[in-house]
């Protein structure tokens, strides 16, 4: 769906009552939501936050096994053009995101978020620090339950991240290489420039996406997290993800599950090992909600 500009997915379950007529897509009116009356419980709702330039089609992959589940799922990617030159536009998006569970009645149902790559992560520190500083009133009684975070997060790297945004450009060639040494030139001067914000407004200075790591690490939720990573990931070196686990595990005491894989790719652990990965996320899922 697109709003202003904002453009989301959401996709419901088939009913459980097994009616075809109740198969899930994409909504277009809420007006036309169905809720299987029979349900005792309310369905989980799962929010995919993609990777840096992930198309629909590859996030809906997830979606489907999160809808066999029979969890509802709300798909976004943060365009790169937001993440790397306008982030502080990623609040006003968080904003919109946890808006929708109101929007569409489902305040009564268990939230999870999964959390691709550093783009993905953009979205949701943002929406982790609305939740816990209570700025909205309206999303206070949401039922958050828990995170998965696959091949996330990781350090300030300049240039593995003007890499991954000259790729996520789609641009080959020379087009490449010019996109790759502009972002390059761009990232060193918003890191000098966050050094000298972080002097005046602290180490947690939103500014850039600079300070991600440092936000998800000390991240003040302490709903439980799954990491999922690989020993071979070229874009975010999986002793990022186990410093994270092990401060957020040993020293903020919050739950901490995980799974790494030997020989998968960046963001690719699905493709590699589906059913393990499946699995994974169905025992997260049925512990927490």
């Amino acid at each position: 769906m697109e709003e202003d500009d904002f453009e989301y997915d959401i996709t419901f379950p088939t009913s459980r009552n097994g009616n075809l007529d109740d198969a899930a897509g994409p909504v277009d009116d809420f007006d036309d939501l169905r809720f299987d009356e029979e349900s005792k419980e309310p369905e989980t709702v799962v929010y995919l936050l993609g990777w840096a330039g992930c198309k629909d089609k590859y996030l809906a992959k997830y979606s489907t096994f999160y809808e066999k589940k029979g969890c509802i799922t709300i798909r976004y990617t943060a365009p790169t053009d937001i993440t790397y030159f306008n982030p502080v536009e990623l609040r006003n998006i968080a904003v919109k995101l946890l808006d929708l569970v109101p929007d569409y009645n489902l305040e009564e149902s268990p939230v999870f978020f999964h959390v691709f790559s550093n783009n993905g992560c953009f979205v949701y520190s943002q929406i982790s620090d609305i939740l816990c500083s209570g700025e909205y009133e309206r999303f206070n009684n949401l039922q958050i339950r828990g995170c998965v975070l696959d091949s996330a997060p990781g350090k300030r790297r300049i240039t593995r991240a003007a890499y991954a945004f000259a790729l996520a450009s789609g641009k080959t060639g020379l087009f490449l290489h010019t996109t790759y040494i502009y972002i390059l030139v761009y990232l060193f001067l918003t890191a000098i420039k966050t050094m000298i914000c972080s002097t005046y407004y602290g180490k947690n200075y939103a500014g850039t996406p600079h300070t991600l790591y440092g936000r998800m690490k000390d991240d003040k939720s302490r709903w439980p997290q799954l990491f999922l990573y690989s020993k071979v990931d070229k874009v975010i070196p999986y002793t990022d993800s186990e410093e994270v686990m092990k401060y957020r595990s040993e020293v903020l005491k919050v739950s901490v599950e995980s799974q790494c894989w030997d020989d998968s790719n960046h963001c690719q652990h699905l493709v590699k090992y589906r059913e393990s990965y499946i699995a994974n996320c169905y025992s997260f899922i049925d512990k927490y909600r």
